[in-house]
């Protein structure tokens, strides 16, 4: 045994039957990892520190400066892009910034681009880095405290009562986000109801939570809710990607809303900058959620037809085991020409693999209707040994619905291209990162080498241990639950 001093130089070989150079050096060690501790304590307080100061800087100064101070405060408007994504526009590019303000905004017009959105995501890398660590963090010691601190009791005593909505006619994901939403409300005990856009709009409720605004507000009878998205009690619940043009669309309506969540870190940030009270919420594992529990029964999903292992019911909780899931790779997703390119080069993981890809225009929503019914995502993930998160574009976006739903909680190994980092999961513990051009490398790593499967194994179970724990839909309400006291002016037990 070689002992290393603090500089890291040989000290010479220990004698491991002496029983007192043994404890001194055991002593030495924990000098050390004592020492090694503090210093990372200190780094965490300090990265804390600048954190809190951070955020103190972006503050609420900016709602104060109206309409166009929360436009600049946002860094999203890109006026060449807006000439360019409205060409109806006869305008020049010194007047564009004026349009958007007067009637761009209002028209919901597009109004940036992957660029700059990119480019505002790195001039905001240090407080990103930094709330994702406070947040992770404040999850980890939620869950260390389990039900000491109940923070919906005194939204029970007020009686409260919550309406989830979400579009009828909009992607089925996004229903999938609603029935956590009310599936965990409902589990703390809070009187929730799930609502569409064709519900009453005198049905009295304390909190009305829009989900995906840039599809409720916009399809159906959905538009004539329009006003109410900036009423008292309204919660819009942002789901989408900053630089798509479904986020201009809902853009205007998050800036009016009293509250918004997002399920996004990085869009998140990107509202709190212009001025809006938001908070980061991914919806937390529920072990009674239909989405959590395994699905027994899959022979009537049309794509397992013809396949035996389709009739044989899978308990996948009960049979854990890598070599009981019969498909090797599994991907779902709307069709993308860098996903396109990425799939072209996967073709041959086919050849000796079962790779099922079930891809879809992007032109309509993804409904149950489309080919692949809402059950085929979570009910196909517990049958996969690696799910495959492609992104749409270069930015990144983390999809939390085929990332954590579709993946961690279906215990199947997540294998993605790099993109933009979330709260409690780490890259190379709870996923694995590679570069999109080398992604088929490391999937027939994994599946056909004995070094691939083992790690393969440890990483989604420990992807699954970590959202099932820390990733709880307890923790992950705590925020949400304070903010909703907040607006209903009731004390919570908790600081925001």
């Amino acid at each position: 045994m070689v002992a290393l001093t603090a500089d890291g130089d040989e000290q010479g070989v220990i004698d491991s039957a002496d029983p007192v150079s043994l404890r001194s050096e055991i002593a030495a060690l924990m000098r050390r990892a004592t020492a090694a501790r503090q210093e990372d304590s200190a780094a965490s307080l300090r990265l804390a520190e600048w954190y809190a100061e951070a955020k103190q800087s972006i503050g609420t100064g900016v709602v104060a400066g109206g309409i166009e101070a929360w436009l600049r405060a946002s860094g999203l408007f890109d006026p060449a892009a807006y000439l360019t994504l409205n060409r109806d526009l006869d305008i020049e590019r010194d007047g564009a910034w004026q349009h958007f303000c007067e009637h761009g905004l209002r028209e919901r017009r597009p109004f940036t681009t992957p660029e700059t959105v990119a480019r505002l995501l790195a001039e905001m890398a240090a407080p990103l880095q930094a709330e994702r660590f406070c947040l992770t963090r404040l999850a980890e010691a939620a869950f260390a405290k389990g039900d000491e601190v109940d923070v919906a009791a005194p939204l029970r005593r007020r009686g409260m009562k919550v309406a989830v909505f979400c579009s009828s006619l909009g992607n089925f994901y996004m229903r999938e986000i609603a029935d956590m939403l009310v599936w965990g409300l409902q589990a703390e005990g809070i009187d929730t109801a799930r609502r569409d856009e064709t519900s009453n709009p005198g049905e009295p409720f304390d909190l009305r939570v829009f989900v995906a605004p840039h599809e409720f507000f916009w399809l159906g009878q959905g538009k004539a809710w329009t006003e109410v998205a900036g009423a008292a009690g309204s919660v819009l619940y942002n789901v989408e990607q900053p630089q798509t043009q479904w986020f201009c669309r809902a853009f205007p309506l998050l800036l009016d809303a009293p509250l918004v969540l997002d399920i996004n870190l990085q869009s998140a940030m990107i509202l709190r900058r212009a001025g809006c009270n938001v908070v980061h919420f991914m919806p937390g594992h529920l072990p009674t959620a239909r989405y959590a529990q395994p699905y027994l029964d899959i022979s009537s999903i049309p794509i397992t037809k013809g396949y035996d292992f389709a009739r044989q019911p899978y308990d996948w909780l009960a049979q854990n085991r890598l070599d009981e899931r019969p498909i090797d790779a599994l991907f779902i997703g709307a069709r993308a020409p860098r996903r396109d390119d990425a799939l072209i080069r996967l073709q041959a993981l086919a050849d000796r693999h079962r790779f099922w890809c079930i891809y879809r225009e992007p032109s309509a929503p993804f409904t149950e209707q489309s080919g692949a019914a809402a059950e085929a995502g979570w009910a196909l993930a517990q049958r996969a040994k690696i799910v495959l998160n492609l992104h749409r574009d270069w930015i990144g976006y983390f999809e939390w619905p085929r990332i954590v739903l579709q993946g961690f909680w279906q215990g199947a190994c997540i294998v993605s291209d790099p993109g933009l980092s979330a709260p409690l999961f780490t890259p190379g513990v709870h996923y694995l990162e590679e570069n999109l051009r080398h992604v088929g490398e490391l999937v027939r790593w994994l599946l056909e080498t004995e070094e691939g499967r083992d790690k393969l194994d440890r990483t989604r179970m420990a992807g699954y241990e970590r959202a099932s724990t820390v990733g709880s839909m307890h923790v992950a309400l705590a925020p949400v639950l304070g903010a909703f006291a907040t607006a209903l002016q009731i004390s919570s037990p908790i600081p925001l």
